[in-house]
């Protein structure tokens, strides 16, 4: 007798920056590219962190298309980005958002590599804030970031 677990739905998103008919067309405005994501039929959300003049347009679109923003990201250089990080995670919270995908630069503000003890400790302030937002930081391994060295990544 075998046993099969239900299914669980695995949510399909794309990032805003990609909703363009091909790579030769400008960007769309915000409201085109929910409506694009709508008339595709086939994604769940949308991820993105919008630039502040763009918080209006992207949560009047969600709502108007019933597309969610359900994620974003940004990367961050320690040592200036720490308030930047606080006002994406509120910005994730306004727009409904339950993830914001945290990227470390690999170096500080000032120049110097961040260390393992400063990213840890980034990442433990990350998660508290967004504790306090309803929004779920994820950290993510990425190119020209901390992490692109894996054996830092295993410490």
């Amino acid at each position: 007798m075998s046993v099969v677990a239900a299914a669980k739905p695995l949510p399909i998103g794309i990032q805003t920056n990609g909703i363009k008919h091909t790579h030769a067309d400008p960007m769309p405005d915000v409201d085109t590219r929910f409506a694009m994501v709508r008339d595709a039929g086939v994604f769940d959300y949308v991820d993105k962190t919008p630039d502040p003049d763009q918080i209006d347009a992207f949560a009047r679109a969600s709502e108007k298309y019933g597309i969610p923003v359900r994620c974003g990201g940004w990367f961050y250089a320690l040592g200036q980005d720490e308030p930047l990080l606080v006002t994406n995670l509120e910005t994730a919270r306004r727009l409904g958002s339950t993830i914001h995908n945290v990227q470390v630069k690999v170096n500080r503000a000032d120049g110097r590599p961040v260390t393992d003890g400063e990213v840890a400790d980034f990442y433990a302030f990350a998660y508290a804030e967004g504790e306090k937002r309803g929004v779920q930081p994820c950290f993510e391994i990425h190119v020209n970031m901390w992490s692109e060295d894996f054996r830092r990544v295993a410490t």
